[in-house]
């Protein structure tokens, strides 16, 4: 593997100075689950302790290119889907490979894959969310007692026919 792209990666198993080869690493500002800060970690651990946002460091011909960048405005939500993220992944994996002879690769548009799955996502989890809100309210009203609208009906009728 000649390049790496981190996107809000969670946890690396190893990661040191040379491994993965041609690490960038990027981030929403207004991601808060995976936060800058645990990036310029995983950038300290890269780099030797240096934290230097958008500086490269090493080089691409011998493998050990390092890089972070964040994204003002971009959530977790939307990360994979920013055109500068994506264009800027784009141009990280372009470098890499540059001084290899290697086939072109196709790249689809990430927001044509992304955007009706997380549209899908979220459609299917209105469903478990509603089970869920009704099965909350049960727990909180057991015990309470309910209203019967039949009854209520009832007595307000009885109250009528009695009046006139």
């Amino acid at each position: 593997m000649k390049s790496v792209v981190a996107i809000a990666p969670a946890s690396w198993i190893i990661l040191n100075s040379t491994s993965p080869q041609n690490l960038l690493l990027a981030v929403g500002s207004r991601d808060f689950i995976v936060r800058e800060s645990s990036l310029l970690d995983l950038l300290k651990l890269t780099t030797d302790g240096d934290e230097e946002i958008g500086k490269l460091y090493g080089n691409f011909s011998q493998g050990n290119a390092r890089k972070m960048m964040i994204f003002y405005g971009t959530d977790h939500a939307g990360e994979m889907s920013d055109p500068r993220i994506v264009g800027e992944a784009i141009r990280w994996v372009e470098a890499s490979l540059n001084n290899v002879s290697a086939t072109p690769i196709s790249i689809l548009p990430w927001h044509s894959i992304f955007s009706p799955l997380s549209m899908i996502t979220l459609i299917l989890s209105i469903f478990p969310t509603m089970v869920c809100v009704k099965a909350l309210r049960r727990l909180l009203t057991k015990g309470k007692p309910t209203r019967n609208t039949e009854s209520t009906q009832t007595s307000i009728k009885n109250r009528y026919s009695s009046i006139s």
